[in-house]
């Protein structure tokens, strides 16, 4: 285990974080697959999310503490983008290519910087397609963007675990919401498969942040 993030993310903590979130993901693939209702009943969105993320796994694995997070987000940008499957990987690999464009060459985010990022992905993921929809999961990248620059604008001192703990809890709350934003969900009675992959990604990610675990 180690130490927890307090207030900078150096590419190490970086790739250990999302890597935390990306078995949160791979180990809840059958329960998106159970509820992906929407755009059709395919079954297939736990698989596409775990593929895309799981193209991902082997650049974070040979992070180490010489590799700048800018380099580190770029590689994560071009994996995610060559594994990319159904449209919820697309829009994931668009959000951290965003990510990764808005880092640039940083060394470490802060809050701000990771916040600033953050909302720079949301717009690329929104633009990843032609007709988005509300309800999916757009509207939880939106509520994770929303919440950590409203976070930081409160206190530009926050401490990561802190601006993410806001952060997620307004992606679970957008989560919740998809049901009533798109009516083939409140009739199966599910939430989005692509927006509670993404909160469990995010979940993942801030438990890292948390404990160091």
């Amino acid at each position: 285990m180690l130490a927890p993030v307090e207030k900078h993310l150096d590419g190490v903590a970086f790739a250990t974080a999302l890597t935390s979130g990306i078995h949160r993901v791979i180990g809840e693939q059958d329960l998106l697959n159970s509820i992906n209702v929407f755009p059709v009943a395919d079954s297939d969105t736990g698989t596409n999310l775990s593929l895309t993320l799981g193209a991902a796994l082997g650049v974070l694995s040979a992070a180490d503490d010489k590799q700048q997070l800018g380099t580190l987000l770029a590689a994560v940008a071009d994996a995610l983008l060559d594994g990319a499957r159904g449209n919820s990987g697309a829009i994931l690999a668009q959000f951290f290519q965003g990510i990764s464009d808005s880092a640039g060459d940083l060394e470490r985010f802060t809050p701000y910087t990771f916040s600033k990022a953050v909302s720079l992905g949301s717009e690329y993921a929104h633009d990843a397609l032609s007709n988005p929809r509300e309800g999916t999961i757009l509207s939880v990248i939106a509520a994770f963007a929303d919440s950590l620059r409203h976070a930081v604008s409160e206190n530009r001192d926050s401490l990561f675990k802190d601006v993410t703990e806001v952060a997620l809890a307004a992606t679970e709350q957008a989560l919740a919401d998809t049901p009533k934003q798109l009516e083939v969900l409140r009739k199966a009675g599910v939430v989005d498969a692509g927006a509670k992959g993404f909160v469990e990604l995010i979940d993942g990610f801030h438990g890292y942040l948390l404990n160091g675990r």
